[in-house]
């Protein structure tokens, strides 16, 4: 039973991840690559406005700095993949709500 629950969870996992990959990664020239993309900042600004979360406490969930925060807010610098995902968990907002294509 715990093997079936095990590989239940696992499958879920992967259908997912390969979700996110989906919308986030497209096929160009027989590979997928990942676009490009700078953070709305806009969007971003507006989030961190309604949210209870200070700059503060969301560069500590995110494991970054405030300046790296306030370098996306300016547009300065923009997220890398990894930051990108965790500020998707974080926000609740779809990929695309929260990024556009250079």
């Amino acid at each position: 039973m715990k093997n079936v629950v095990t590989k239940s969870i696992i499958k879920i996992l992967l259908r997912a991840r390969m979700w996110f990959l989906s919308i986030v990664m497209r096929y160009d020239k027989n590979r997928w690559v990942r676009p490009k993309v700078r953070i709305k900042k806009d969007i971003l600004a507006e989030w961190l406005d309604s949210s209870p979360l200070s700059k503060r406490d969301v560069s500590e969930l995110l494991g970054v700095t405030r300046r790296t925060i306030n370098r996306w807010l300016t547009g300065t610098r923009s997220p890398r993949a990894s930051d990108q995902k965790k500020l998707i968990d974080l926000t609740g907002l779809a990929f695309w709500e929260l990024f556009e294509e250079r």
